[in-house]
């Protein structure tokens, strides 16, 4: 039995395909919200282009630390200035630049944020998350 959501969505395709039977329509139309045709929830994902021999892309290492020390691909980034600064310049290098923020699981939630609103303030809106975990205690003998 379809819900009323599903009859309407089949009545939209009958009429965008011009045909009684939405069987025979060859190319169903989307539904542009974020959800599927069954209502089921989607995320949109940032997925990086193929590069071609010509194109590399370039990706900025950004890792918190449990200290709450801030790193960009390996080098200290002593506060939000200088976090925007090192940025600002690989942006203006590499304009588009995706970062990878790595933070370790006793960082604050607070901490994660303000270096993306660092990063946000620098230009850079293409950016992954990730978490650092502590590794499992050693099992007991």
């Amino acid at each position: 039995m379809m819900r009323p959501r599903g009859l309407l969505i089949a009545a939209l395709l009958m009429i965008a395909c011009g045909r009684k039977d939405p069987q025979v329509c060859p190319d169903p139309v989307k539904p542009k919200s974020a959800e599927t045709a069954r209502g089921e929830p989607t995320m949109a994902l940032d997925l990086p282009k193929a590069a071609t021999g010509d194109e590399v892309q370039y990706v900025l290492r950004v890792r918190i630390d449990a200290a709450g020390a801030v790193t960009i691909n390996g080098l200290p980034a002593s506060d939000d200035a200088a976090v925007i600064e090192a940025m600002s310049k690989a942006r203006k290098a590499h304009p588009d630049l995706r970062a990878v923020v790595t933070a370790h699981e006793l960082v604050s939630y607070a901490k994660v944020i303000r270096l993306l609103d660092s990063l946000k303030r620098a230009g850079v809106d293409k950016i992954g998350m990730g978490i650092e975990l502590e590794p499992p205690p050693a099992p007991k003998k």
